[in-house]
């Protein structure tokens, strides 16, 4: 039984890669890690979030743990740490000191009582007050009222009936330390809940009094009310989920696929994370790992249209049509039954209209696209697709149309920051860029491409295609200058486009151009401007890359020789550039 390993052996399990040993860990301590959390900064619901944010950063942090069976003291250190950032950005102050959890001696000090100004109903009776939110403050109002040290103990022991030991070994304290403080908390807290409950009590003008006993079983029920239950477990789940989301986006492909897989050791029937990692491999031009992800995520949810859809993709990209075109088929039967469920949902039209309009039905993926922005008039990933089915069945001006309306269309970077479906207002800009840029209209190409680089950093999307695009853009307006023979502003616009290529390491576009009309006239150019020109050094450079690029490594060499002479950091330059380390 894996609740029986120690945490040592869940440690290890987890770290290699059999992440339901974490769920056991999450579920042995969310509790501990909870009270605790609780105690520190008052209230149930911050608590909880700091403790979801605990086995968040346990989690990616648990391979620099090196005494793995000290994971709980490691935890609670953690969440301690995460408690402090809570109380500095609170604008309340704390009601204990987060020192006193350290392993020290008891002391005698108490928090002064502060009384409750609630009022009821002349007719109350200890039921109702029970029942009552403000009673529930009340009952908060005795704890604090009681020393830090035994606040701790007894919340953790109120919340889940943690055994001794299990309070003892999580706050580092002896079984010995835990029972005393807990014994003493017991009585210090109903004699400060009487006090709470009479002065309740007096303002309701009753004269019903409270049996100490039953007292103390209603503070213990109130916070077992509160207690964080097995979906506590799958909140962990989510934030992983998410957190994996955010590296896919920003193209962080082996954190992606490592939050994924931990998500599938904690739920091994998580179709959405089998998913997940399979956009992680196709990312990644790794078609064939991609769909065996595919077919396992919709073997675990047969009614998945995004798998099939994206299954779909892989199996063209293996040159499998007909497998693909199944697979197509698959996702539009799978969104017509979901649709049946849910007539009115936007993202089944979308993803129908996808599905449609990559399988060659462009009308109907025009009609599902359509209908999508009619039950969702701001969504923006339906208006690029929609752009996108016009422009591939060659109606390019109401492409351009579509695609200039995706981006009007408002999005809170926060709302879609690092989420999938972020990059289509990307995908707009980019590919309206790149319709201007086969009309020849480079302002307007530069323009657009640009601004897909700005909101591929603005939505946490991985920006290098869009880079490279904006590349692009500036290498065929340069080449196209050339071709008209002006040389002066060829040289100046390949110069971005060069710096561009060097950044990326990625100049294998010029090198296959480079036996194109127009860019072969880029040379010319720049061997015209720096024999007008011998003091630019960036000149000289750029003409080594095209040099190089074309295989002409003598030339290259002499090119960084006379860049290196005017200014010797291009030498250094030059070593690290993929245009002559290829």
């Amino acid at each position: 039984m894996r609740d029986k390993l120690t945490d040592s052996q869940l440690v290890e399990k987890t770290l290699k890669s059999d992440m339901s040993a974490y769920g056991v860990l999450v579920d042995r301590y969310r509790s501990l890690v909870y009270g605790l959390a609780y105690h520190v900064v008052g209230n149930f619901h911050d608590a909880e979030d700091i403790a979801q944010e605990a086995f968040i950063k346990a989690y990616n942090s648990l391979s620099t743990l090196k005494d793995k069976a000290k994971f709980g003291n490691w935890l609670r250190v953690i969440t301690l740490n995460l408690c402090k950032m809570w109380l500095r950005k609170s604008t309340r102050e704390s009601l204990f000191e987060v020192s006193s959890l350290r392993n020290e001696e008891d002391d005698d000090e108490t928090t002064s009582f502060r009384e409750d100004d609630s009022s009821f109903a002349s007719d109350v009776t200890p039921e109702d007050i029970y029942i009552n939110k403000e009673f529930q403050e009340s009952v908060f109002t005795a704890l604090s009222a009681l020393p830090s040290k035994n606040q701790a103990v007894i919340t953790m022991f109120y919340l889940d009936d943690l055994s001794y030991k299990e309070i003892g070994d999580f706050l580092n304290l002896p079984v010995s330390t835990v029972q005393s403080r807990l014994q003493r908390a017991r009585k210090q807290l109903k004699e400060e809940f009487l006090k709470v409950v009479c002065l309740v009590l007096v303002k309701a003008s009753t004269n019903r009094s409270v049996d100490e006993y039953k007292a103390n079983e209603m503070a213990k029920e109130i916070f077992q009310d509160n207690r964080l239950g097995p979906k506590f477990t799958q909140k962990v789940l989510d934030e992983i989920m998410a957190e994996g989301q955010k590296h896919l986006c920003a193209g962080e492909w082996s954190e992606a696929e490592d939050a994924f897989l931990k998500a599938i050791g904690i739920k091994p029937d998580h179709a959405e994370a089998h998913f997940y990692v399979g956009l992680v491999k196709e990312d990644q031009e790794l078609y064939e790992e991609a769909v065996e992800w595919y077919q396992k995520a919709v073997e675990l949810k047969p009614d998945y249209p995004q798998a099939y859809y994206n299954l779909a993709i892989s199996l063209g990209c293996l040159d499998k049509r007909d497998d693909a075109q199944v697979a197509y088929d698959k996702a539009i039967v799978a969104c017509k039954k979901l649709l049946e469920l849910n007539p009115d949902d936007p993202e089944l039209y979308k993803e129908m209209g996808e599905a449609y309009t990559d399988n060659g039905d462009i009308k109907n993926g025009i009609a599902a696209l359509k209908h999508a922005i009619v039950l969702k008039p701001d969504y923006f990933e339906a208006y690029a697709y929609l752009g996108h089915a016009y422009q591939s069945q060659g109606d390019i001006e109401e492409a351009k149309r579509i695609y200039k309306q995706t981006t009007e269309i408002k999005v809170n970077p926060e709302q879609f920051y690092g989420k999938p479906g972020a990059y289509r207002i990307n995908m707009a800009y980019n590919n309206l860029g790149g319709i201007y840029l086969n009309e020849r209209n480079y302002k307007q190409a530069i323009f657009y491409m640009q601004k897909a680089v700005e909101k591929a950093s603005e939505l946490g999307v991985t920006s290098d295609i869009y880079k490279m695009n904006l590349a692009v853009a500036y290498a065929n307006k340069g080449a196209d200058l050339a071709t008209k023979r002006k040389y002066a502003e060829a040289v100046t616009t390949y110069k971005e486009a060069i710096r561009r290529f060097d950044e990326l390491n990625r100049p294998s576009y010029i090198k296959h151009r480079l036996t194109r009309r127009g860019h072969l006239e880029v040379i010319d150019a720049f061997e015209d401007f720096v024999s007008q020109n011998p003091e630019d050094a960036e000149a000289y450079y750029c003409l080594a890359c095209l040099y190089s690029a074309k295989n002409d490594n003598n030339k290259a060499s002499e090119a960084i020789d006379k860049a290196a002479k005017l200014e010797p950091n291009y030498r250094q330059k030059a070593k690290v550039s993929k245009f002559f380390n290829n």
